[in-house]
């Protein structure tokens, strides 16, 4: 199970959100509205996801990052600490449940790694804006605690 939770952990892509030519021809008999034939351009080729893959693994780890130093950062909130690890906590435990108990595959972690670049922006923007503050001399932010 741990073995699964450190796999699951580290797989995150969108290959299994594109049907493959396998997939397409299991589904070729069947009959109903959401089977009609389908050839968008995202379907004529998947030699460009492993790219896209890299590039986004890429930006999670550069989000990880981000997210590590902002829980080190000395003048980090306390609440935005508290925040940040709850978030990743809930990526893990995501990890836990769907790669550790089931089977690892890249769509659970899909389904949460868009939480990384997304906490790494609200991370910095709130450190930027308590930083601005305290060089213009404001004493209090609005959640209370001291600049």
């Amino acid at each position: 199970m741990l073995r699964n939770l450190a796999l699951q952990a580290t797989m995150n892509s969108i290959d299994m959100t594109i049907p493959d030519e396998a997939v397409r021809a299991r589904m070729e008999d069947a009959s109903g509205l959401g089977f009609t034939r389908f050839d968008g351009r995202l379907h004529r080729g998947d030699g460009w996801v492993g790219a896209v893959t890299h590039l986004q693994d890429g930006l999670y780890l550069l989000s990880l990052a981000v997210l590590v130093a902002a829980c080190c950062w000395p003048a980090a909130p306390a609440r935005l600490r508290v925040f940040l690890l709850m978030i990743l906590a809930g990526i893990a435990v995501n990890a836990l449940v769907c790669g550790g108990i089931s089977q690892p595959a890249t769509r659970y972690g899909s389904r949460v790694i868009w939480l990384l670049p997304a906490l790494a922006v609200v991370a910095s923007t709130m450190l930027l804006a308590r930083r601005s503050r305290s060089n213009t001399g404001t004493v209090a932010l609005a959640s209370g605690e001291p600049a």
